[in-house]
């Protein structure tokens, strides 16, 4: 029986229980001007995508050599050489790791995310590098005279085996590359899972991802192969690990260990399963899930304000978990297929790949709304600026903190959906039924539709979208949602977009009727009652008070904090 909804153009999304799918891969030269990497669905059928459930496993490495004792060796002033012996096995990291790099503006020019030449930067940075013999020649004795304070002596790359963040200085700006350590024997090992007894976890936009002796193999593209990449090595170094760590999990984010530039095949760790999948909620445990909340929102932090990253796809599915029955023991955020960098280092960051001895920028941030999150978790003030301006691009104002909160309120709509099916009396798969199927069958409409193609129904659909996440929204703070929605209603209104108003209005006040408290009142009460259920809806509110670009400047720092 076929219980698909049909769109305007007479495409049909998924069936209405599923998810929201990931938007499909277009080839970038079939884009428009100005259009990111990755985006849209085609006009065919749709893609499935399976999240993993596979078990636990130690981190995927190999033994680690120690360095030798000795850290005493001095950098010379001038050049940042090291002066200790060549033979030594001490690489000195402390002073030649990349500290600074991605903290400030790389460049003196204030709008330089708009009129960089990445061609010319690329040519730029070779020449900077080349100079400096980094892959000139690889011999054993082999020097490097660093300029600024990067690398001093080509024995340090041998000893790497995950990319890690380094930095290369030229007299107007700062680079940062994340050197890509190509190991043969893992690239032999796990290169083509499907030649081997590898099980298919996930097949999705970007790629697959199979599970081998419960190591993660994911295959995807070009692009994504170098996202995950650099974020890794930029993960990695600024958390203070050591140049050799070989961990994959670094302040609740999961991050590849092994990175194969030459096959696009990245490895990770697996996990019991995705936060979709969970349904041992258990409003007793809710000291246990803010706890866990906590550590995720502490992860995008440390994504957005130390990184210079947006995760810019945060949802359920992308939130991998440990547990026994009720009880979470380990969650991670995971899938940087949408990431970008902050746009104001736009140009200015690099994999070198070991394996062909080149490097390779990564692709620009265009921070345009519809690119960002899955429709079903898109934040507020996201698909509201979708609804004056398809294509817009968000504003950061080189200001990491509103990037930050722009990726925790898309993880505030996460949240929200937990909470429903935490206090739901019926049970978790009758709330996914009842507060979750409308959203998701609203979502894949918006996933299937390309809005440089059709871009009024695409605003359409993301309209209903956002009146559908006020309807939940209500559930929860039902003395909070008359301001926010007519808060939405009037920047619709003083905007022109009347349209777009009207349909709002329509949505909302139709799906409210059709929308029940009465299941969760007693759950939501039993919350209500204790401390860290207290502490969970008044910061999930907070974060939902941030419906407007003005809002994002909001501190956020005591939100989901323990």
């Amino acid at each position: 029986m076929d219980n698909a909804v049909e769109t305007p153009q007479g495409q049909k999304t998924q069936p209405i229980n599923l998810p929201p799918v990931r938007k499909k891969l277009r080839k970038h030269e079939g884009l428009g001007k100005g259009v990111k990497r990755k985006l849209f669905a085609e006009d065919s059928s749709p893609l499935k995508k399976q999240n993993s459930a596979c078990s636990d496993m130690e981190t995927l490495s190999s033994p680690v050599k120690s360095g030798c004792e000795s850290r005493s060796a001095s950098l010379d002033e001038s050049f940042g050489k090291c002066k200790h012996e060549i033979a030594c096995d001490c690489s000195a990291i402390e002073e030649l790791l990349c500290h600074e790099s991605l903290l400030d503006s790389p460049m003196k020019l204030s709008n330089a995310h708009t009129i960089f030449s990445s061609d010319k930067w690329k040519l730029e940075l070779e020449k900077i590098i080349a100079s400096k013999q980094i892959f000139l020649d690889m011999s054993e004795n082999a020097e490097l005279a660093a300029y600024g304070e990067t690398l001093c002596n080509l024995r340090i790359f041998e000893k790497i085996s995950s990319p890690f963040l380094f930095d290369v200085q030229s007299e107007e700006r700062s680079y940062s590359v994340v050197y890509v350590p190509h190991n043969k024997e893992l690239c032999g090992q796990f290169c083509q899972p499907e030649k081997t007894m590898a099980r298919v976890l996930g097949v999705g936009a970007y790629g697959k991802v199979f599970d081998l002796d419960k190591v993660a193999i994911k295959t995807a593209n070009e692009d994504e192969s170098v996202i995950s990449a650099f974020i890794a090595g930029v993960i990695r170094a600024k958390s203070g690990a050591d140049l050799l760590s070989h961990e994959c999990v670094i302040n609740n984010l999961l991050i590849s260990n092994s990175v194969c530039m030459s096959h696009k095949v990245s490895l990770s760790r697996t996990y019991d399963i995705d936060l979709h999948k969970f349904e041992d909620w258990d409003v007793r445990n809710v000291m246990n899930y803010y706890s866990v909340f906590c550590k995720l929102a502490d992860a995008v932090r440390f994504l957005n304000l130390k990184c210079r990253i947006n995760h810019f796809d945060i949802s359920p599915m992308n939130i991998f978990l440990n547990h026994k029955k009720e009880i979470i023991f380990d969650a991670v955020l995971a899938d940087y297929s949408l990431s970008e960098m902050h746009p104001n280092y736009n140009g200015t960051c690099a994999i070198a790949k070991e394996y062909d001895k080149n490097l390779q920028l990564v692709p620009i941030s265009r921070n345009k709304f519809c690119d960002m999150f899955n429709p079903g978790f898109r934040p507020l003030v996201a698909n509201a600026m979708i609804l004056v301006n398809v294509c817009g691009a968000f504003d950061g104002e080189n200001n990491p903190l509103r990037h930050c909160n722009l990726d925790l309120c898309a993880f505030a709509q996460v949240v929200l959906s937990c909470v429903l099916r935490m206090t739901d009396k019926r049970g978790c798969r009758e709330a996914q039924l009842y507060y979750e199927k409308r959203l998701f069958a609203l979502a894949n409409e918006a996933c299937r539709l390309n809005p440089l193609k059709y871009p009024f129904a695409y605003r359409d659909a993301c309209c209903k979208v956002l009146a559908e996440h006020v309807v939940l929204l209500g559930l929860l703070f039902y003395r909070d949602v008359v301001e926010i929605y007519e808060k939405l209603y009037d920047f619709l209104d003083e905007r022109g977009e009347f349209g777009s108003r009207d349909l709002f209005e329509a949505t909302f006040l139709n799906n409210s009727k059709l929308t029940r408290r009465q299941p969760i009142r007693e759950g939501l009460a039993s919350l209500q009652s204790s401390e860290y259920g207290e502490k969970l809806l008044h910061d999930l509110r907070e974060l939902f008070l941030i419906n407007s670009t003005a809002d994002l400047d909001k501190d956020t720092s005591s939100l989901f904090h323990m």
